[in-house]
């Protein structure tokens, strides 16, 4: 049962019992139940969060405390207007 698992793009049990019922599948036996209990790795991983990080809810900062600046430039290639460079300013 895991190798038509797998085949199958990880098809849940209830997938599986639907196939043998409809008879859809040639060879595909499930009268062992035993056989359905193992854990697939990659549905496992699937299925798994990654818990956010936590938010921070105050900063020693306030707006426009802190400002980033770069000026870039002479560019090769100037801008519609004519200007070569550019300032790039990040709160």
């Amino acid at each position: 049962l895991r190798l038509w698992h797998r085949r199958l793009g990880h098809i849940g049990l209830t997938g599986i019992r639907e196939m043998h019922k409809k008879k859809m599948v040639d060879g595909l036996d499930i009268s062992d139940l035993n056989a359905f209990d193992f854990v697939c790795e990659g549905c496992a991983l699937s299925k798994s969060h990654r818990l956010p990080f936590p938010k921070i809810s105050s900063s020693k900062y306030k707006k426009m405390d802190l400002i980033a600046v770069d000026l870039t430039g002479p560019m090769s290639v100037p801008t519609w207007s004519g200007n070569k460079y550019a300032l790039a300013v990040i709160e």
